[in-house]
């Protein structure tokens, strides 16, 4: 985990760099880690590269753990306040949990004090990804909350959002099972449903990691999306993160 913050740590200072130039002084990274996982972390929290004569290096990586599972969700909120990042922390720790729909009107001052901060959209927009992909909660019960009266611009995210990862995979399963008359048919169209709308969610997250780094998307790696396999989806977002221009992408 180290290595890998620290793979992040450095594409975040690159675009530090790009935006501020070359000469700017780099800004000093908090590294905060939010673990959901089922189990007690029992990995490492730092990472020291020794030089030569046995002494640290300068290069040193600690991560800050919070692990959710063992934080209640009282000092959750305390400790991170309204906002994005309480609802992030939230969201990961009950995420798979039955009852979501439930949950949700608690949270709702996150999601509006979310919407007011920088990137506040995509952040929220991520959330309801989430939440619609590994959740029982349904699109009905985000658009319910009081949040998503906030604008117009909020009540079409959820619209696309939702519908893309899952009414519209639902539907389509469904019809492709009628069309077979079998039970068998219907249940394998019902996967293929599913899977479908979540590899449109998928493919929508990238072109929105792809808009907010370069600005448009090229016709010739829009006409890919549409059609490209989870696991190309999958190694295009990775390559994204760190593309210094997204013609490198289109030979992947």
């Amino acid at each position: 985990m180290p290595l890998r913050v620290l793979e992040y740590a450095a594409h975040i200072l690159r675009e530090f760099l790009r935006t501020h130039g070359l000469d700017a002084t780099l800004p000093r990274l908090h590294i905060v880690v939010l673990y959901h996982g089922d189990r007690p972390w029992n990995g490492p929290l730092a990472l020291n590269v020794e030089g030569g004569g046995g002494e640290p290096s300068h290069i040193t990586c600690r991560i800050d753990l919070i692990d959710l599972n063992r934080i209640s969700d009282e000092d959750i909120e305390k400790r991170l306040g309204p906002g994005l990042l309480a609802l992030t922390a939230l969201v990961l720790k009950h995420g798979r949990r039955p009852g979501m729909g439930e949950k949700l009107p608690a949270w709702d001052r996150h999601f509006e004090a979310g919407l007011n901060e920088n990137g506040g959209m995509d952040g929220i927009q991520a959330c309801v990804c989430y939440l619609l992909e590994v959740s029982d909660a349904a699109l009905e019960d985000l658009e319910a909350l009081p949040f998503a009266r906030h604008s117009w611009e909020v009540q079409i995210m959820l619209k696309t959002t939702g519908q893309k990862l899952r009414e519209e995979g639902r539907a389509q399963g469904l019809e492709e099972g009628r069309a077979q008359g079998l039970e068998e048919g219907r249940d394998q169209g019902i996967k293929e449903g599913l899977s479908k709308g979540i590899e449109k969610g998928q493919a929508e997250m990238l072109r929105l990691l792809l808009r907010r780094r370069f600005g448009s998307i090229p016709d010739d790696l829009e006409a890919r999306l549409e059609k490209a396999s989870p696991e190309t989806l999958k190694r295009l977002f990775e390559a994204a993160l760190d593309a210094d221009d997204i013609s490198d992408l289109l030979n992947l």
